[in-house]
């Protein structure tokens, strides 16, 4: 596997900062759609348990749609973009658990972290799974290439 970082590939730096601030704005656009107009706001405190099932599938499926978002507009060549909004997403949480800003439990935040992460590089890998179980051939090694 390359590096998610490969200095020498033109054009690759503005398409991963532009895909780092589209799939950011697309998370907080979608995570506030589900949470807060579709549910009034989602707490482990105040929130029914059915709130609690369908707003963490809906917050997931956000993350997921971010993450294949953010890999498609770097054209399927790095995962950096995954790499810092993952860091952003960390970030956040542990503010929220360290600083008070949110009335949950801590492991609950823990729980809804480890959600957006698994989503945001899940929605990455979705492309880059061989779902058929045969390698992948670069364009040299084709049966082109010996002839």
């Amino acid at each position: 596997m390359e590096h998610p970082i490969k200095p020498t590939r033109p054009g690759l730096l503005p398409r991963i900062i532009l895909a780092v601030i589209a799939g950011e704005a697309i998370l907080v656009f979608l995570i506030t759609i589900v949470q807060e107009s579709i549910f009034g706001g989602i707490t482990f405190t105040h929130s029914p348990w059915h709130h609690l099932l369908l707003g963490g599938a809906g917050t997931f499926l956000s993350a997921f749609i971010a993450g294949l978002a953010a890999y498609l507009l770097v054209d399927k060549r790095s995962v950096a973009p995954h790499i810092i909004i993952s860091l952003l997403i960390g970030a956040e949480s542990t503010w929220l658990i360290l600083y008070g800003g949110s009335p949950d439990p801590a492991w609950f935040e823990v729980m809804a972290t480890s959600s957006l992460l698994a989503g945001v590089w899940l929605g990455a890998f979705v492309f880059r799974a061989d779902l058929h179980g045969a390698p992948r051939l670069k364009k040299s090694e084709g049966p082109e290439a010996a002839a």
